[in-house]
């Protein structure tokens, strides 16, 4: 799996919007939880490394 990969798979992860209403929680709360799933790019670099994860670890703001 490539780090591209993963990040859209694990923002496929994120519950839905309308689950997390149902359960009664915050739109506050509930925003900051989508973003969570999300890996912003943090730098368009040529560079790709051969390890999926130092590619993953260079690439995207992993950060919560």
């Amino acid at each position: 799996m490539t780090a591209q990969e993963f990040v859209i798979e694990l923002k496929k992860l994120a519950p839905s919007h309308d689950e997390l209403i149902a359960k009664g929680l915050s739109n506050e709360y509930i925003m900051r939880l989508e973003k969570s799933f999300e890996c912003p790019v943090k730098k368009n670099n040529e560079q790709h490394f051969e390890s999926s994860l130092l590619d993953l670890i260079d690439r995207y703001d992993l950060s919560p």
